[in-house]
């Protein structure tokens, strides 16, 4: 066969790869591009296997011309009463509940409607990449940089829901470079869980919510705090429907959902909730702490906890990206001639790794076409 082209996490060449299921990693989903990923990530993604019959991909086709995605209701902002009516309280359940929307259509599934999988392409290796359930790396032989492994988004260290990457040997490396400054490097991760439990143990009578973004570092907390603190968390929106492709995968998990009645009877105590990072905000402590007559308390669990100040109550760096020592190590111990970075701030990165003896370079130092990869199908084994 002749040479294929892949975008890889990019919208370009012929067929595209999707390496884990964040937003930022999935600018081919819902476009015509034909995409290929591991069946975790097509789970929670929502990606339909491509038909494999030619009458099968006709009855497809005339399902995508007629699928419309479901009006999802838009509540207005909470603004001054004009009328003077009297508000009614909020329950801690309309607090917590998602907005309401079809439980089987989030964001990512109603774009996914537009898209088909094909099977992973002859030639062409996926391996985990320690980074959520799911992400993998890349590894072909290429007409433009031999043998290229691609990390995506990755970590050397296990996480509590996914093991961590190996180290795969490549003549061109693309590495993922988010934490790739020098001065960041992760602590520990069991002394950091022992200080998330400490924290939470010492607020018990307190509700707490802890943010986590709801692909990935949900599921960390949601494991976290059924293993460390013996607690069944709150969960709902998109981060609950992720949970339930983790189970899918063998990946044990316990949750309540916000509008259950095991939820509502949780939460008339003190209760932990597992939320995205942008709900912590001091006006939904206020209503919890209002309506439950309460301390509220928040904790988010990210790396950025090692390079800013966040507004949270209390902050741990669990991150699912390597740092830069782990970058350095991989380079290294993966034999390439080259390494090629992305996803952070490359330049200062590629810097760097060059002052540790790494033949490194940032990905805007290549032309356009060269970031696409090509490759030989049907070769390897």
């Amino acid at each position: 066969m002749g040479a294929r082209r892949i975008g890889m996490d990019v919208l370009g060449g012929e067929l595209a790869y999707i390496s884990h299921a964040h937003t930022d990693h999935c600018a081919a989903l819902g476009g015509p591009l034909p995409i290929f990923c591991s069946d975790a990530t097509a789970d929670i993604l929502g990606l339909k296997n491509a038909p494999e019959k030619k009458e099968e991909r006709a009855q497809e086709e005339e399902k995508k011309a007629l699928i419309v995605p479901p009006v999802v209701p838009i509540e207005p902002t909470a603004v001054a009463d004009s009328k003077k009516t009297k508000r009614k309280k909020k329950t801690a359940a309309a607090t917590l509940a998602p907005k309401a929307r079809p439980a089987r259509f989030s964001y990512s599934k109603r774009v996914a409607m537009g898209s088909l999988r094909i099977p992973i392409p002859q030639g062409i290796e996926l391996h985990p990449a320690g980074h959520m359930l799911g992400a993998t790396q890349i590894l072909s032989d290429s007409e433009n940089f031999g043998r290229i492994a691609y990390t995506g988004d990755f970590k050397l260290r296990d996480g509590l829901t996914v093991k961590g990457a190996p180290m795969l040997s490549c003549d061109t490396l693309f590495a993922e470079c988010t934490y790739g400054d020098p001065s960041v490097s992760f602590p520990d991760q069991s002394g950091v869980l022992s200080d998330m439990e400490r924290w939470a143990r010492q607020n018990k009578s307190s509700i707490q919510l802890w943010g986590g973004y709801s692909t990935g570092k949900a599921q960390e907390l949601v494991k976290f705090i059924n293993t460390y603190l013996g607690e069944t968390p709150i969960v709902g929106g998109r981060a609950a429907e992720v949970c339930e492709a983790y189970v899918r995968s063998g990946v044990k998990l316990q949750w309540l959902a916000p509008d259950s009645v095991e939820g509502q009877e949780a939460m008339r105590g003190p209760f932990m909730a597992v939320m995205p990072p942008h709900q912590l905000h001091p006006l939904l402590s206020g209503r919890l702490a209002a309506v439950h007559r309460r301390k509220v308390l928040s904790a988010f669990a990210t790396g950025w906890a090692m390079v800013r100040k966040l507004p949270m109550d209390a902050a741990f760096p669990l991150s699912d990206h390597a740092d830069f020592a782990e970058l350095l190590e991989y380079a290294k111990s993966s034999g390439a001639k080259k390494v090629i970075l992305a996803h952070g701030d490359n330049e200062r990165t590629a810097k760097a790794l060059r002052a540790a003896g790494v033949q490194a370079q940032s990905i805007e130092s290549l032309e356009p076409e060269q970031t696409v990869l090509k490759f030989e199908e049907g070769k390897g084994e």
